[in-house]
């Protein structure tokens, strides 16, 4: 377990504090050491629930206490896995639970912030919570970047393996877009201030965290129906080259369709017919059949069919 105290900067310390409700403490602690925790914390039960089967970021007010649960993605080139943690928040104590190792990189982000006095332990939670958002821009703009050179190649010829391409941004955006919307609903469930524990500058910097997610979910939302749009664009592009195949086709038959009247028409082998026994029959037959073939090529030409 870690322990800090909120003051100008987070500053550690190792040893129990004579009087621990004038200072702003903050700890990281794994869950054994939430459960073995010595001192009795309210709804401590409920944390203990949400931390072990929700899988989803949520918020829960009670009335001396604020827990919940962190499902934060890792954004590196592909998002790959996540941080899940809980917090419990009463009067000037932040608990930051699960994986300390993976938790103290979060505060890492923040050391050098300077707070001011009346910085409170859910104002502190709040720009954590913001820190986390602050490459976001960046990791939307790289993939937004990396959709353009999708589209540039989709104009050039189709991939063959264009769906295999697109899954893997269709499932990051899906985790932003989920992730993005139940923080948002996190930070209005805060503000909310059902149990009187935010000043009215808490409440305004949770509201301005909610539009600050809101506006990257509308981000996202754009970029899945711009996605969504590549998908129609490749599929229309290999219908048109499917149908242009299908024309070939159709044409090449129709060219040889009146050779295949011929051959059927004098394959019947009739006595009377007087270009059997014509000397130059045979070579009537050939010359015929390139004028025809001759004749329709520059028909479908001209109809630019071919």
């Amino acid at each position: 377990m870690k322990q800090y105290l909120l003051q100008k900067n987070l500053v550690p310390f190792d040893k129990a504090l004579p009087d621990k409700d004038a200072n702003k403490q903050i700890f990281l602690l794994s869950l054994d050491e939430f459960r073995a925790y010595p001192e009795n914390l309210s709804h401590k039960k409920a944390a203990l629930y949400s931390l072990e089967h929700d899988k989803y970021c949520k918020a829960e007010l009670f009335g001396s206490c604020i827990l919940g649960a962190i499902h934060l993605p890792i954004k590196q080139e592909r998002i790959l896995k996540r941080l899940h943690f809980g917090f419990y928040v009463q009067k000037n104590q932040l608990f930051l639970i699960g994986d300390v190792r993976e938790i103290l990189p979060l505060l890492g982000r923040i050391k050098e912030t300077q707070f001011t006095e009346d910085t409170s332990v859910l104002a502190f939670f709040c720009r954590l919570l913001n820190s986390c958002l602050d490459d976001d821009i960046e990791f939307l703009q790289n993939m937004e970047n990396k959709l353009f050179q999708l589209e540039d190649i989709l104009q050039k010829h189709l991939p063959a393996s264009f769906y295999n391409e697109i899954v893997p941004y269709r499932r990051d955006l899906m985790t932003l877009y989920a992730y993005y919307y139940q923080l948002v609903n996190l930070s209005l469930a805060i503000r909310s201030n059902i149990n009187q524990m935010l000043t009215a500058d808490d409440c305004l910097a949770y509201g301005n965290l909610a539009e600050r997610v809101e506006r990257l979910l509308n981000h996202v939302q754009t970029m899945r129906e711009y996605l969504l749009q590549l998908r129609e664009m490749y599929q229309t592009q290999l219908n048109i080259q499917q149908s242009k195949s299908m024309n070939i086709i159709a044409i090449v038959s129709v060219i040889f369709l009146p050779l295949t009247l011929l051959v059927g028409w004098y394959g019947m082998n009739f006595d009377h017919m007087p270009e059997l026994h014509w000397k130059w029959g045979y070579a009537f037959i050939i010359v015929l059949s390139l004028v025809i073939v001759i004749v329709e090529i520059l028909f479908f030409k001209r109809k630019n069919l071919l």
